[in-house]
């Protein structure tokens, strides 16, 4: 079997790993909404904390098996396979691996120090990016130009979603989200999930274009 054939393989099995784990998050939803999540898992059981599992490790694993078939086809090493691989089991697991290193109690330590290097690497990457748009062809511009602005809709929705968690949407102090209301939060939830649709698109869109 080429490499190729293999890595479409791969790819698609990554995308039947996303779409089972949407469809089995539908029929998880109800009790979890209903029961909470670690009451669902007692009166479920070995099965029902199965279930929950594979739902929540379903959609990295598949991003990474999807990733790493396009890698096989793209022609990648299988020293940069194995590391798209090694980054999906990470992802995969990290839900439960970060509360472990850092705890699980609110720390606005934690946010301030992630979000001042969200900010560093975001101008960092813009910095990087427009000199690199500067050594371009005028027709490989479009595709730099469209990723830019994939990466710019990623830093607005991360700007936003701090304003769910901390102030003023609150969503990491419940008592104060209920006493000031939800709608703020879930209006920079859709706010976020606006961006993050607009962000794959761009992206998706430069690197189309930049394989023609």
């Amino acid at each position: 079997m080429t490499r190729q054939r293999m890595g479409v393989i791969v790819f698609v099995t990554g995308a039947v790993l996303i779409a089972a784990a949407v469809i089995l998050g539908k029929f998880i939803q109800p009790d979890i909404v209903k029961l909470g999540l670690r009451r669902y898992e007692a009166m479920r059981g070995n099965w029902g904390a199965l279930k929950f599992l594979l739902f929540a490790v379903g959609v990295p694993v598949g991003a990474g098996a999807a990733v790493a078939g396009a890698a096989l086809f793209g022609n990648a090493s299988d020293r940069r396979v194995a590391l798209f691989a090694l980054l999906a089991a990470a992802g995969a697991f990290a839900a439960m691996v970060v509360p472990a290193l850092f705890g699980a109690a609110r720390s606005p330590a934690y946010f301030g120090i992630g979000g001042v290097l969200i900010a560093a690497l975001a101008l960092t990457t813009v910095w990087f990016w427009g000199h690199y748009r500067a050594r371009q062809t005028e027709a490989s511009r479009d595709a730099a130009d469209m990723q830019a602005a994939g990466y710019l809709c990623f830093a607005v929705a991360a700007w936003n979603l701090c304003g769910v968690g901390g102030m003023p949407g609150f969503a990491l102090y419940p008592q104060k989200m209920i006493k000031f209301g939800v709608a703020f939060a879930t209006g920079q939830l859709k706010t976020v999930m606006a961006l993050l649709i607009l962000g794959w698109a761009f992206t998706a869109l430069s690197f189309w274009r930049a394989s023609r």
